[in-house]
């Protein structure tokens, strides 16, 4: 065999991009703050891919790192759910959280803000706004167009 055949073989086999793990607290808080900054953007676009796409950019631009931001953001979220659901049912004993977490935070309820006034308002009844809301009018009366009080 042609050794030269080899590494030709190898020379065209496209070399794959080294993994980063963002371990780093304060740079996976930038990370989110970055996303936080530019929520309107993150409102207004239809494609949240296209979205994450802007925040990839930005991100490498103030750091030099280029991350998956629809993976790491996807994956912090989910994790993020589950431990603040996990903590419901566990003491009442305070707990302090880093910028990272609260940033988190932040980010997920801007985003379930931002999802349930869309759905309201999609749907078009003030019914679902009132139901939907996160702060629920208390002693309040709202008519929602059908008749019915709410």
């Amino acid at each position: 065999m042609d050794d030269r055949a080899d590494d030709r073989e190898i020379s065209a086999t496209p070399q794959r991009k080294p993994r980063i793990s963002m371990k780093d607290e304060d740079t996976k808080a930038l990370l989110v703050k970055l996303c936080m900054n530019n929520f309107d953007d993150y409102q207004q676009t239809k494609k949240k891919n296209v979205f994450m796409d802007q925040m990839q950019m930005m991100f490498k631009e103030q750091t030099g790192l280029e991350v998956s931001v629809k993976g790491y953001m996807y994956r912090w979220v989910k994790d993020r759910r589950k431990i603040v659901e996990e903590e419901k049912t566990k003491s009442r004993a305070a707990r302090s959280y880093g910028e990272f977490d609260q940033a988190l935070d932040q980010w997920i309820d801007m985003v379930d803000d931002a999802t349930v006034t869309l759905g309201c308002f999609t749907n078009g009844t003030i019914a679902q706004v009132v139901t939907n809301s996160l702060s629920p009018l208390s002693g309040q009366h709202l008519y929602d167009g059908s008749g019915a009080t709410v």
